[in-house]
């Protein structure tokens, strides 16, 4: 599920993009995909081990999606090259000039853990 809405998010983010950046996409996505290989080494057994970021950046600011990642595996690097994915996006959005709906993308209230996987949960007001 987390995978599915990080591409949506960055199929539509991407769908605009000149082949003049083509580095710079495949550079963001070689990213990506070690974020998210890191995220999902460690199975979900316990929702208190693990923890949210956000992920990506939106063109009117903002999170353009949230990840969750367990303590077990090395925090202080997962955080930075997801600062780095975060810090980069964002520079590739104000270098494309991208737009997007500015809608903000909310936090999720916790994780549950369920076949092995981490959930995002998102409670209603």
């Amino acid at each position: 599920m987390i995978r599915y809405l990080i591409f949506v998010v960055l199929l539509i983010t991407f769908s605009s993009c000149s082949n003049d950046d083509e580095s710079s996409r495949d550079s963001l996505n070689e990213q990506l995909n070690e974020i998210l290989a890191m995220a999902e080494s460690v199975p979900c057994e316990d929702s208190a081990e693990w923890r949210i970021v956000g992920l990506g950046a939106k063109p009117c600011g903002g999170p353009s999606s949230f990840i969750a990642y367990s303590v077990a595996i090395n925090t202080e690097t997962f955080l930075e090259l997801v600062e780095q994915y975060n810090s980069d996006s964002k520079a590739f959005n104000e270098r494309e000039g991208l737009i997007s709906d500015c809608a903000i993308v909310l936090q999720p209230n916790g994780i549950i853990c369920e076949n092995g996987r981490a959930i995002l949960v998102y409670e209603p007001f």
